[in-house]
């Protein structure tokens, strides 16, 4: 990478649903899956204040289900997420291109992918 500005790919939804610390059940006592904006936003802030260009991929779906649930409390500012698509900072991509989506734009970017998914396909 010499002197090229490093650059990292984000796993979204790794970031987006992640719910370690706030759990959140239904009545039943079920888990419920977040979408929480603010930490996709954090975690992109964070790469960028280190001098690292950075783009993550969520999935459509994702995006989709969180905004027909915007009054729920399980999700969070879509705003946000609006914001962050508008600038090219999040890219939504279909499910079924999702892994493969993301490890082609890194090895074409020569950037890094953070991400807690193990490519088992």
């Amino acid at each position: 990478m010499n002197n090229e500005k490093l650059e990292i790919i984000i796993d979204g939804a790794n970031i987006f649903h992640d719910d370690r610390g706030i759990v959140m059940k239904d009545e039943d006592g079920e888990q419920i899956m977040q979408s929480r904006p603010e930490r996709l936003s954090a975690a992109i802030s964070f790469c960028e204040k280190k001098g690292w260009k950075t783009t993550a991929i969520l999935k459509e779906m994702s995006y989709y289900v969180a905004s027909q649930n915007t009054e729920s409390d399980w999700v969070g500012d879509m705003n946000l997420l609006d914001h962050l698509i508008s600038e090219k900072k999040v890219m939504l991509i279909s499910k079924r291109k999702e892994d493969i989506y993301f490890i082609n734009l890194a090895v074409q970017r020569n950037a890094y992918i953070v991400t807690r998914d193990g490519f088992r396909e």
